[in-house]
């Protein structure tokens, strides 16, 4: 509507009266001056022209205003004399101490008794008896007597008109949209008196403060256990009754709360509805995106670190308060500085550092260095895999382990090294490879050999060199490795399994690294080159047997002539002259050989004489 004044919404009131009154042309009002007629227009057509410059909140008079600016002081000036609670206004404290004295309120409904402490309030319960409809709908011009009759109405034309115009999220109300906006902007206009915590609206700052005065004002009446929201206290019943009411149609997971239940279901579908506005990337969770916004705006530097064998982990010998200007308490890892904001989260992060695996599977012995971690284990065993690769038909728990799992076949690989422009399939890789060739950073330092290493894991391998301890053993050929993926690989040997296929002669190989080094037949291509003569080769082994040329250097020893040679391999084919063993066969003559070579050479015969 147009701005009211009072001319255009005046009717002139009759009666015996002599005093020239003023009436509302809505509900018939009157008034005495036409300033007070022009102020009361406005609750029927919506206006509020009195904005207040701290939250922008609008209203109809400039008096309200006045007492709404009271609510931004941090001090409460009225205290209750019966249960010391806090107000801003005195009219507020005298309303509020009519509930300890069992006073009635001053408003009465004539229609059906009912009372209010406030007149506003009274006329807007008395619309339900007269049927008034102040509410319209902006779609269909449908018009509701409640707020919360329009806002159900927007549901059947499934549209929420107030409209985001950075996300296209919409609302129903123009004050969420309000609120929502401040996520885009990052404004916090409240802020909390006792830690310099900033808030977007003040309702979270208020249950915010509870945490100060440790209050819980809702407490359970079978447990006892306090709360400082009342929805907190009515999910908390749930509990107590075993209900868990919202369920997952695809797993049969059940939750309390159906945001728990949504973001859950990001699980099956990998939506990722939060995006960093810095790097564009997407998270499943809000945590995430603010913990990896965190790194944009400060870097620490992960140079000069040394790391050893820890004990068990407490928090106490490994918290070190964090230096700042806000008062928050954080711990702080020793060894890379990271922060935390609960002790207990930093325990599990120092587990990363010392190795220590407390939670075991009962099934397979797998240690895990937190519960989270092995419950997602223990889905394996209870068969709950529901996402399959279309190419391997592996399974997976989740879209997220099967997408990672799936960029084996694309040979997709996102992560690129800033430095040398190479590429992984996982950042993990990435972080590793970056600390491990360009820093040099090898923090895990052995202390028999003075060996560095990029992880602890690679550490505890290698001091089964040490020990000359293979505790991965073959159970069809009693042959014994150092790590559990060597042993995966063997066993293939035994399986017939190759995996690893060549999508340009559709060779297969038993190990990703035989593919890699196969298709370099294919590219042409030699990576490594002998800084003494600039040959190049294939492969990282033969670079190494060539080097021994340089040398003279020949390691490995027949125990039975004390023939020296420069490789394995070699040696191995000599060892068959004393032992008499071919165990390479022609599939054309049957004949026997020594060597894969000899063999090869022989198979040529056939294909020449066919």
């Amino acid at each position: 509507m147009p701005k009211v004044t009072s001319k255009s919404m005046v009717k002139k009131s009759s009666g015996k009266k002599k005093k020239k009154t003023v009436s509302c042309k809505y509900c018939d009002k009157e008034f005495r001056f036409p300033c007070l007629l022009v102020t009361h227009l406005r609750t029927h057509t919506g206006e509020k022209p009195f904005k207040c410059d701290v939250c922008e909140k609008s209203f109809h008079s400039r008096p309200i205003l006045k007492a709404h600016k009271e609510c931004h002081k941090e001090k409460k000036e009225f205290k209750c004399s019966i249960c010391e609670k806090s107000f801003h206004y005195h009219f507020a404290v005298k309303r509020h101490e009519k509930i300890h004295t069992g006073v009635r309120p001053k408003y009465k409904c004539e229609m059906c008794d009912k009372y209010f402490t406030q007149n506003g309030n009274m006329y807007r319960h008395m619309l339900l008896h007269n049927r008034e409809k102040l509410y319209e709908c902006k779609l269909c011009e449908k018009e509701f007597m409640q707020h919360k009759e329009l806002r159900a109405h927007y549901s059947e034309h499934n549209a929420k008109p107030f409209q985001c115009s950075k996300c296209d999220k919409a609302f129903f109300r123009e004050t969420t949209l309000k609120n929502h906006q401040l996520t885009h902007t990052n404004e916090k206009p409240y802020q909390c008196a006792i830690c310099d915590k900033y808030f977007r609206t003040k309702s979270h700052m208020k249950r915010h403060k509870f945490i100060h005065f440790r209050k819980k004002p809702y407490e359970c009446k079978m447990c006892s256990k306090g709360f400082t929201q009342f929805k907190d206290l009515k999910r908390h019943y749930t509990v107590h009754n075993s209900m868990k009411p919202y369920k997952c149609d695809q797993c049969d997971k059940a939750y309390l709360q159906e945001a728990a239940l949504t973001v859950h279901k990001r699980t099956h579908t990998g939506d990722k509805p939060y995006k960093c506005n810095v790097c564009m990337k997407s998270f499943g969770y809000i945590s995430n995106m603010k913990r990896h916004e965190k790194t944009h705006l400060t870097k620490t530097s992960n140079k000069n670190r040394t790391y050893s064998r820890m004990p068990k982990v407490t928090t106490k010998p490994m918290l070190k308060k964090s230096s700042g200007k806000t008062k928050r308490r954080e711990t702080c890892c020793k060894y890379c500085d990271k922060k935390f904001r609960f002790p207990c989260h930093l325990v599990v992060h120092l587990r990363t550092h010392t190795g220590e695996k407390p939670f075991k599977c009962e099934v397979c012995e797998k240690g895990f260095h937190s519960q989270t971690l092995l419950t997602s284990h223990e889905k394996i065993h209870e068969g709950n895999t529901q996402f399959k690769c279309l190419q391997c038909e592996k399974t997976f728990q989740t879209i997220a382990y099967l997408k990672i799992h799936e960029k084996i076949h694309t040979e997709e690989k996102p992560y690129k090294c800033h430095m040398c422009d190479k590429y992984f399939k996982k950042k993990t890789y990435l972080n590793r490879h970056v600390m491990y060739i360009h820093y040099k950073d090898k923090p895990y330092e052995c202390k028999l050999c003075g060996k560095g290493f990029t992880q602890y894991h690679n550490l505890k391998v290698h001091h089964f060199v040490h020990n000359n301890v293979k505790p991965f053993k073959c159970d069809k050929c009693d042959k014994a490795y150092f790590r559990q993926a060597h042993l995966t690989t063997h066993q293939r040997v035994h399986t017939g399994e190759k995996p690893y296929k060549c999508n340009i002669c559709e060779k297969s190989f038993t190990a990703n690294i035989g593919l890699k080094n196969h298709q370099r037949t294919h590219t042409g291509e030699r990576p490594y080159q002998c800084k003494i003569c600039d040959k190049s080769f294939s492969t990282k082994e033969t670079l190494r047997v060539h080097q021994l040329v340089h040398t003279n250097e020949k390691p490995f020893k027949c125990n039975i002539c004390e023939k020296s040679f420069t490789a394995r391999a070699t040696l191995r084919g000599h060892q068959r002259i004393h032992t008499g063993e071919k165990p390479f066969q022609c599939k054309t003559c049957k004949k026997n050989f020594r060597d894969q070579c000899n063999m090869k050479r022989h198979e040529k015969l056939h294909l020449s004489k066919s």
